[in-house]
């Protein structure tokens, strides 16, 4: 089982639904690091960044119960 991924998504909550997924553990079961909040597009076209999360299952103990 992976221990650590990271993710990029259109919001923070949209990339730790797809690391809680993927790693297919509980959110209670991994920590959370937001390494870039998604940035604003200029007139809603432009520009622009996602966020990008990175997230750590806490223990394998903690992962399995």
């Amino acid at each position: 089982m992976k221990k650590e991924i990271i993710k990029e998504a259109a919001s923070i909550e949209e990339a730790k639904a797809l690391i809680i997924e993927e790693l297919g553990v509980s959110e209670d079961a991994i920590t959370f690091e937001v390494m870039q909040e998604a940035g604003k597009k200029v007139l809603g076209l432009f520009g622009g960044s996602d966020a990008i999360v990175k997230g750590t299952v806490k223990s394998l103990s903690a992962a399995e119960a």
